[in-house]
């Protein structure tokens, strides 16, 4: 199994480099018996990108933390190809840290996982 992740980032003030994605990203998949190569978009964005992508794509005139946007409903365990797209919004994410979280870098990687589980078709 081999995990690409591309990372799209035009935020000046957040240092994504320092997160290891793709470990996260194999560890996950490899813990729930995925076998497939498969291909991750993800995006870090600002509150107003973040807001506007809530607004069209869910009708919702809010930001929000992190959207995700699965290109199947579900995924199938020996899948390889572009699973879909994880955008993240730092400055949300860092209005969110409390209990389960205690820093940024937590709490990113929190939501890394939850937009995980929303592209293989895990929902809340």
């Amino acid at each position: 199994m081999k995990i690409k992740i591309d990372i799209f980032c035009n935020l000046k003030k957040f240092n994504y480099k320092k997160y290891n994605f793709d470990k996260i990203a194999r560890d996950y998949f490899a813990e729930r018996g995925f076998t497939g190569n498969l291909e991750i978009e993800l995006v870090f964005v600002g509150a107003d990108k973040i807001k506007s992508l809530n607004r069209q794509y869910l009708k919702k005139d809010s930001s929000t933390d992190v959207l995700s946007f699965p290109l199947q409903e579900k995924i199938p365990k020996n899948f390889s190809g572009l699973i879909g797209s994880i955008i993240i919004c730092p400055e949300m994410a860092n209005l969110n840290i409390s209990g389960a979280t205690e820093t940024l870098e937590e709490e990113i990687v929190f939501l890394f996982h939850h937009g995980l589980n929303h592209l293989v078709g895990i929902h809340h």
